[in-house]
């Protein structure tokens, strides 16, 4: 119907629009040099925004445009889970070894980090979806 009154082509707004088809705001625009610092600084993010803004939208841009021969990114949606949870599905994604006691599973992790790093030459990314529902306490222990 929106289609139809405003003689659109496509459905707008949805989720899986193509990067190339996104429209570049100012906001975009700083959100995109925000993500290229923070993945330059190897550091840490929490991107917030009300529902509908486009969060996952810019990050799904945001990967797509890593360099695959340099960056791989490591995409873990469940957020809500106790924190050895958090650990086990963490290390289970950057392929380290799932053990039973948090300290193993951190040591694990930063193994599994450095294999991965030496191995394939590549920087991981590691992307939470979700995080506002992140528990605190798995959010400091990042």
């Amino acid at each position: 119907m929106m289609e139809v009154y405003y003689n659109f082509k496509k459905t707008p707004f949805q989720k899986g629009i193509s990067p190339k088809n996104i429209f570049i705001s100012a906001a975009v625009r700083e959100l995109q040099q925000r993500f290229t610092y923070i993945k330059e600084k190897r550091g840490i993010m929490l991107l917030t925004g009300a529902p509908g803004s486009g969060k996952t939208v810019q990050l799904r841009a945001f990967v797509s445009s890593l360099n695959e021969n340099l960056y791989k990114y490591f995409y873990i949606p469940l957020s809500t889970v106790i924190k050895l949870d958090f650990y086990r599905q963490l290390c289970l994604k950057l392929g380290g070894e799932v053990c039973s006691r948090k300290s193993q599973l951190f040591s694990s992790i930063q193994e599994a980090i450095r294999d991965y790093v030496n191995n394939t030459k590549k920087i991981p990314i590691v992307i939470f979806d979700e995080a506002h529902m992140l528990v605190n306490e798995n959010f400091y222990e990042l």
